[in-house]
């Protein structure tokens, strides 16, 4: 699977870019809290028994949802800012924080989803991999406006190590459509 990405409209940065947005779709796998759902990292929204079936039928619906949305807001949303004068960087940055309230609300969609309690801790572990992930978006949208090439390189970083520790346990466990193709080459 691969989505479109506010860099298709452009040739430079397409590696931070397809990085970000690959730890966006990630972190609404369900694999952190925003704090506003009422539950906390690793525990169920529910005390109900889900199987490991049910729950990743929900998360990955909840996940192609959010594809979809994504794909008709963040690549819109950087040519409309192209359109609209802005520098090419300006509009990587709109593409983005146009995905942001998307991705929260669907962290607060999968928080709800009840969790299978024999894989607690693995999925404990993830989550709380994810936890710090959704500030780093947004400070990346300000390290890209500012022109903070120092800071975007620790971004990149960042969400390259969180995509190490997190995508293998997401593709085995079966949210495969939470985990977009890599940004590999194009």
């Amino acid at each position: 699977m691969r989505l479109p990405s506010p860099d298709d409209a452009f040739s430079a940065g397409r590696l931070l870019l397809a990085t970000a947005v690959a730890v966006v779709l990630l972190v609404a796998s369900g694999c952190g809290d925003d704090g506003g759902s009422g539950t906390e990292a690793g525990t169920s929204s529910s005390e109900a028994d889900v199987s490991k079936a049910e729950y990743v039928d929900q998360v990955n619906g909840l996940c192609t949802e959010q594809t979809k949305e994504l794909q008709g807001v963040v690549t819109p949303a950087a040519q409309k800012a192209l359109q609209s004068g802005a520098t090419e960087d300006e509009a990587r940055a709109a593409g983005l924080e146009a995905g942001l309230s998307i991705t929260e609300r669907t962290l607060e969609r999968t928080a709800a989803v009840p969790r299978p309690a024999e894989d607690a801790e693995a999925l404990d572990d993830f989550w709380s991999t994810l936890q710090g992930t959704p500030p780093l978006l947004s400070d990346l949208v300000d390290a890209i406006r500012a022109g903070d090439t120092e800071r975007l390189q620790e971004l990149q970083t960042q969400f390259e190590q969180i995509g190490a520790e997190t995508r293998p346990f997401a593709i085995d466990y079966g949210l495969t459509a939470c985990v977009p193709a890599t940004s590999g080459g194009g």
